[in-house]
């Protein structure tokens, strides 16, 4: 990969201090003073993106009162992992792009009814979770898009598909039997088969990603 990287991570950690004393004004502020925060294979992250992805994080940081000193080094830390995912994200969003993939969105809503079912939500109880964690049904509806995106990009890539056998559903329920005391391993087949082959996903995306930043340009102003 090569990288190339700007540190202003002090005049981050100023910025960071003002947010905590003044939230609103510099929101504001930064709704028309964005900057670039990373350019991959010259396309460009920007700190509004960054602080969209934040928003989730804000509430939980304020509700557990740090002090200034360890508020500001988590902000810093969570920032800075931010821009690494939206680098990732980058370069995902490109190859989609180059291997012309798309999610419809009848298949994000398909996705979400299923997650629902398996979960035994209605809609108010999807919408409470999602509240509660600081995302708007929006958001977790681009998540769920990614997701299936980044699924679709494993499939495509790899060139085979994801199989997840019995012997695999049988030795997760053995390694989570204490999660579902209430219910048979038969009654769980699909949710743990889900669970299963997200996880073989995620660890053949990671890879693949990596693969790829190796050969991005990339360039981070921190």
């Amino acid at each position: 990969m090569k990288t190339m990287r700007i540190c202003t991570a002090a005049v981050l950690a100023v910025w960071v201090m003002a947010v905590s004393a003044a939230p609103a004004v510099v929101a504001e502020d930064l709704e028309m003073v964005d900057r670039i925060v990373a350019i991959v294979n010259d396309e460009i992250i920007t700190y509004a993106m960054v602080n969209e992805a934040f928003v989730p994080y804000e509430k939980k940081i304020r509700e557990k009162a740090y002090p200034l000193d360890k508020e500001v080094e988590i902000r810093f830390k969570i920032r800075s992992n931010l821009i690494q995912q939206l680098i990732d994200q980058e370069i995902t969003n490109q190859a989609v792009k180059k291997a012309q993939i798309s999610i419809s969105d009848g298949e994000v809503d398909t996705y979400i009814e299923r997650i629902k079912q398996m979960n035994s939500f209605t809609e108010e109880d999807l919408r409470k979770m999602l509240e509660n964690d600081g995302v708007t049904l929006e958001q977790y509806k681009k998540e769920i898009r990614n997701l299936l995106l980044r699924n679709k990009l494993i499939q495509y890539e790899v060139k085979s598909r994801i199989v997840v056998t019995q012997k695999d559903i049988d030795e997760y329920y053995e390694k989570h039997k204490d999660e579902y005391k209430e219910k048979k391993k038969e009654e769980l087949t699909e949710v743990i088969s889900d669970k299963v082959y997200q996880t073989q996903a995620d660890e053949k995306f990671n890879k693949w990603v990596a693969d790829l930043r190796e050969q991005a340009q990339i360039k981070i102003i921190e």
